[in-house]
């Protein structure tokens, strides 16, 4: 990510976070353990310092996993930093016929809209 946002610096960034911390985004992208959230958070910024660069946040909702208030309030605050340069796409889970079993669930809608209300509760 560094070296891209170096070599195009207009180059607009969607990053899959799914969670506000390290630990819960490794319990439901075991990869994640790869590339620290620091990291990834630290190469985004370096791609937002120049004037039209922006980034799109994407975050599956998972019910009683990662749609808590509590995760909404610690995302808004890792984000308010950089909250006129970043959107955050909230998408619903949605198991499709040919996901494995995971145990995760859909999120119910109104959950979906307090999530989203907080968020923008941090300008986001």
């Amino acid at each position: 990510m560094r070296q891209l946002a170096r070599d195009l610096p207009g180059l607009s960034l969607a990053l899959s976070l799914h969670a506000p911390t390290q630990e819960l985004r490794q319990k439901i992208v075991p990869s994640a353990k790869n590339v620290p959230m620091e990291e990834l958070l630290a190469a985004m910024d370096l791609h937002l310092e120049t004037k039209t660069a922006r980034a799109m946040i994407e975050y599956v909702l998972l019910a009683d996993v990662n749609d808590t208030d509590d995760c909404a309030k610690e995302l808004g605050q890792l984000l308010a930093p950089r909250a006129r340069k970043v959107m955050v796409n909230l998408i619903p889970y949605n198991p499709g016929a040919s996901s494995m079993p995971d145990g995760f669930r859909a999120p119910q809608h109104q959950r979906v809209e307090r999530f989203q209300q907080i968020l923008a509760n941090c300008s986001i």
